[in-house]
Parts: structure tokens; C-alpha cells; sequence
């Protein structure tokens, strides 16, 4: 593979390029595999973003709108009531400097420990991940001696596993915006047993915190405005709440209300067209036992008459035999012909049954005189 471009300098090394030649992905595992130290800064037009490597490790990420502080002043005003001049003159008191902000919230107890490192976490994991949105424009890498003032929760992310999630989210990112837009509008469908009342800490239950906004009247874009998460969170938590039929779109919704009258409308079509079906099978069953029925006693009936007529046939012609031999004999004691049936049964030499079932007519009147 072609690695980008390298210029060598006294103090670092410089990594610059285009995102059209070397994705994102490949850039980071470049960083990555030689545990570099330093801050790669991506740029087009007039979108920019960076992200804080420490030994190969991702510690640290933003974009000229969004980075760790824009979501801790969030949180500090939503979540904990603190007003823009309290937090804007700790801000002033630390020198602007995020790392010494971010204890001295702790110290002076505008959050806790751990709420700050699941915060840092979060934010860092999202803002990483979005860049790799970016198929467009340039990227430099520059070497840093010292990082410990991006430092804040103690994050530090691999590579593979930012990659990883940045390929996941990608492809659910895709999914999820067929169905949900910045114009959409949910409203609660099934309310959960506990009030919907915001949790103590969001962070602890994403889920609930995304339902507590749910007002079916405030867009996902004013929605994700209002929230303390990152755009991408707030759409898969709310897909996840529709999938789960917890909320639905106020379209949804609406076709939910009226489903009892189309449902029992074509539960009335589909039973009357059940019951023409078996209507239907039924006739069709009794044709055709009907049919069976007769038509069976119709060929037995011509299949006994068949064998009758065989039977009467074979016995007219065995006694027409018997009839034509006794004429013979009758002629030879007699020196003429009988003139009957008759004769030949006065003589003996056939039966009366014979002589009736025999076809005396045609051998007597072929016999010569």
C-alpha cells in the first residue's frame, strides 16, 4: 500500500495530504501503528475539525462547532442549573486551559468524577467517529511534545476500536436517516411505568433521558439543539425507542389511532371472503362427490350390463352350437331335417332351455331341406 507523504523537519515530522487519495481510516492506523504523539487536523472549506493522538491513542477530538467543552457547557447549564456567568468565570479563572477546567469542576463540585469521565468518553467516541463522514479534504499531522493539557477523564480510545465503531455507525447512520429526518416529529405511544421525569444523571440511562424530550411537539433537529448527546446518539436512541414501540412519528401515530376501524373493516372483508372460499370448496366438494357418487353407479350399472350381455352372448352362441350338432343327428336318424326347435327336443337331443335360448331361426332356415 502507498503511505502518505512525509516531510522530514529538525524538530517533527509533518503528514499532510487529500482525503481523495488516503482515507481516514487508513491515516489513523499509520498514526497508530507508530505511536505517534500529535494532533491531525482536518480541513474543507471552511469546516474544521482535530483529533489529540497520545502514543497512537486517540485522547481528544473536535470540529470547529463541536468539541468537549461545547457539550460540558451543556450539561453544566441542562443538568446542573449553572448559569453562563458561573461557568464562563471558572472558564476565565482557569485561563480557558480544558484540563485545568475540568478538575476544577470537580474540586469545586460542579460534578462528579465519574459523570465528567462518562461525559469525556462519550463526547470523544462521537466527535472521532463523525469524522469519518468525511470523504472530502485535506488533513495534516503535526507532532506535539506535550498533550497533557487535552487530557480531561482520562480517555484514551485505540485506533481499531474508534475504526471499528466509525464503520458501524456508518452504516447504521445510513439505515437510520431513510427513516428519521431533522423535520421529524415523535410523540410518546406506549408510557413507560416510571414518570418520564429527566433522571438525576442522563448518562446512566440514555434511553430515558432522549424519552424525557419527547414532547411531540419540538422537531429531532431542535430536539438534538436541546440535547446534552451528540446528534448521532439522539437519532439511534429514538429509532431504538420507535423500534421498541415506545414512540412513533406523529404521522405513525396518527394511522395508529384510526387502525381499529380499518382493522375491523378488513377483518369483515377477510371473513366474508373466507366464507365465500368455503362456500366455494364446499359446492365444489359435493359436484364432485356427487359426480363420484353417480357417476360410479353409472359405470357399475353399464359394466353389469356389459357382463350380462357377455354372459347371454357366449350362452346364445354355445347353444347355437349344440342346436346346429342335434340337427345333424336329427338328420342323419331321420334321412331329412327337423323342421324345428321342437323336433330336436322331442328327440332328445337338446333341452327346452336350449331350444330357447338357441338361435333356431337362422339355423333352420340355413339348413338345406
Amino acid at each position: 500500500a502507498r503511505w502518505p507523504f512525509f516531510q522530514s523537519g529538525e524538530i517533527d515530522m509533518a503528514l499532510r495530504g487529500s482525503l481523495r487519495e488516503f482515507e481516514l481510516s487508513e491515516i489513523f492506523q499509520l498514526i497508530s501503528r507508530d505511536s505517534k504523539t500529535g494532533q491531525l487536523v482536518l480541513s474543507y472549506r471552511d469546516n474544521e475539525a482535530f483529533v489529540i493522538f497520545s502514543q497512537g491513542s486517540v485522547i481528544a477530538a473536535g470540529t470547529s462547532e463541536q468539541n468537549l467543552q461545547t457539550f460540558l457547557f451543556r450539561y453544566l447549564k441542562t443538568m446542573r442549573h449553572y448559569s453562563d456567568e458561573e461557568i464562563n468565570e471558572l472558564l476565565y479563572v482557569c485561563h480557558g486551559e480544558m484540563r485545568q477546567f475540568s478538575q476544577e469542576l470537580i474540586k469545586r463540585n460542579y460534578l462528579a468524577a465519574n459523570e465528567l469521565a462518562t461525559l469525556a468518553q462519550m463526547v470523544v467516541e462521537d466527535l472521532a467517529c463523525g469524522l469519518f463522514l468525511w470523504d472530502d479534504g485535506n488533513y495534516r499531522f503535526d507532532s506535539l511534545e506535550s498533550i497533557q493539557e487535552y487530557v480531561v477523564g482520562g480517555v484514551a480510545f485505540p485506533v481499531d476500536a474508534i475504526t471499528m465503531e466509525a464503520m458501524r455507525r456508518s452504516d447504521e447512520w445510513k439505515r437510520i436517516r431513510q427513516h428519521i429526518s431533522n423535520n421529524t416529529i415523535f410523540s410518546i405511544v406506549n408510557k413507560p411505568a416510571a414518570p418520564s421525569a429527566a433522571p438525576a444523571s442522563p448518562l446512566s440511562n440514555l434511553s430515558d433521558y432522549v424519552l424525557s424530550l419527547v414532547d411531540g411537539k419540538i422537531n429531532v433537529g431542535a430536539l438534538c439543539e436541546k440535547s446534552i448527546m451528540h446528534p448521532y446518539r439522539v437519532y439511534e436512541t429514538l429509532f431504538a425507542l420507535w423500534q421498541n414501540s415506545t414512540i412513533a412519528p406523529l404521522a405513525v401515530k396518527h394511522q395508529q389511532a384510526k387502525a381499529p376501524a380499518v382493522s375491523i373493516g378488513k377483518l369483515i372483508a377477510e371473513v366474508v371472503a373466507a366464507m365465500g372460499s368455503a362456500i366455494i370448496v364446499l359446492l365444489w366438494m359435493s359436484a364432485l362427490f356427487l359426480f363420484s357418487y353417480f357417476g360410479r353407479k353409472t359405470f357399475l350399472h353399464e359394466a353389469e350390463i356389459g357382463r350380462l350381455q357377455s354372459i347371454a352372448a357366449v350362452e346364445i352362441q354355445r347353444n347355437t352350437r349344440k342346436t346346429a350338432i342335434a340337427t345333424l343327428q336329427y338328420r342323419a336318424l331321420q334321412g331329412r331335417p327337423p323342421s324345428n326347435a321342437a323336433s330336436l327336443v322331442k328327440e332328445g337331443l337338446i333341452s327346452k332351455i336350449d331350444a330357447v335360448t338357441g338361435r333356431e331361426t337362422t339355423i333352420f332356415r340355413n339348413t338345406p331341406q
